[in-house]
């Protein structure tokens, strides 16, 4: 008998939360299959099976915490499960043995298994977070394994996934008695609660440099503002890396992705509001900048014409994912063919919730944004 306990993972952690069981008891299990996923407060793991043999007996539920060195389940030996199952076996045909001679024994019925999907701990997680069951999914990877894109292609072909009272809930813009809450955050001061929003939330930032010149030419010819061009880049990137249009859910523990992109574009202490950003067109967006202030500051994502990046980084906008700062342009100096030029730049900086996105997911979105803003032509193709 071979006890499978919480081995030290390291970084620091003592004690884990069982996520989900991937075996049952009685399931026969090879050396090195997956057994059990777990969560620290660093990251999701798997615990394999030591060696060949039997679950016997599973000595914990799912979402209980153990600590190092605690059983999580048994597993009884190849030997002892095979002798076991020979024992088995000749019982069961003693007792059909009379069944058998007074007549004709009835077909066994086949029992279906559900099938085993390869898949990542972490993707597993964004299945299970956004209450998508992941055998339903088709995997894209070596052996048919789900990728992280292939949850989040998923996801996107479902209707939204949650509803715009949830989102009201969670960022309030003025209650009945008249006390506000975000809008106070992008305030020139700093107020008391901007700072219990900062340390409650796990907020981190990556920043990247934009060569705004072929933006300001085409904006200059078509007669679009340039706020038009980032608003529906940010969306066109977004779609691509829908972590960053998303809703951290604390109530339910869960990171919920919108399939609606409501873009709140914020310059000069005005704030626009952008519905369905998916839908419309340049010239749509420009419209919807020119119009009066919008009352309703309740977006699914925010960008902030800003030279002041600390404001926003204390000022997440409660249960949103990521807010995207924008600094005022500036021309650098720039190598371009081998001369050193002047270049209008623009700093980009996404301040995003790490229980939503890691740091490698916000450099591919800014990435992505560069691209779409550094070579227009390329976001035009997207509106085709």
């Amino acid at each position: 008998m071979i006890d499978v306990k919480l081995h030290d993972i390291g970084e620091g952690m003592h004690e884990a939360e069982i996520l989900q069981f991937l075996v049952k008891e009685g399931d026969g299990v090879k050396n090195d299959e997956p057994l059990v996923e777990i969560q620290t407060d660093k990251m999701t793991a798997e615990l394999t099976a030591p060696k060949a043999g039997t679950v016997t007996s599973i000595e914990v539920q799912e979402g209980d915490i153990v600590e190092v060195g605690d059983i999580i389940l048994k597993i009884g030996n190849e030997n002892e499960n095979n002798t076991n199952s020979q024992l088995s076996k000749q019982t069961t045909e003693k007792v059909r043995e009379p069944v058998a001679a007074g007549g004709p024994m009835e077909e066994p019925q086949s029992v279906s298994t559900a099938r085993r999907v390869l898949a990542a701990p972490y993707t597993r997680k964004i299945a299970r977070d956004n209450d998508i069951d992941i055998e339903k999914v088709k995997g894209t990877g070596p052996a048919g394994r789900v990728m992280d894109e292939d949850v989040y292609a998923y996801i996107r072909q479902q209707p939204s996934s949650i509803e715009t009272s949830e989102l009201e809930e969670a960022q309030l813009s003025i209650d009945e008695s008249g006390e506000t809450e975000e809008s106070h955050f992008f305030h020139t001061e700093v107020h008391s609660h901007d700072s219990r929003s900062f340390l409650h939330t796990p907020v981190a930032g990556h920043s990247v440099s934009i060569n705004t010149r072929a933006i300001k030419d085409l904006s200059d010819q078509l007669g679009i503002s340039p706020f038009a061009f980032l608003a529906k880049s940010a969306q066109v990137a977004s779609r691509e890396y829908p972590q960053v249009n998303a809703f951290v859910d604390e109530k339910e523990q869960k990171v919920r992705f919108f399939t609606d992109y409501h873009i709140g574009v914020h310059v000069e202490n005005k704030m626009q509001r952008i519905e369905n950003v998916e839908k419309l067109g340049l010239r749509e967006i420009e419209r919807k900048l020119e119009e009066e202030s919008s009352s309703n500051n309740i977006s699914t994502f925010s960008i902030f014409i800003t030279d002041n990046y600390t404001r926003i980084s204390t000022a997440l906008p409660k249960g949103q994912a990521a807010t995207l700062a924008v600094s005022p342009e500036e021309e650098r100096p720039a190598v371009l063919d081998g001369e050193v030029v002047i270049q209008p730049y623009m700093d980009t900086t996404l301040f995003f919730d790490t229980r939503a996105l890691n740091g490698f997911e916000a450099a591919t979105f800014l990435t992505r944004l560069k691209q779409l803003l550094e070579n227009p032509n390329l976001l035009l193709v997207e509106l085709i």
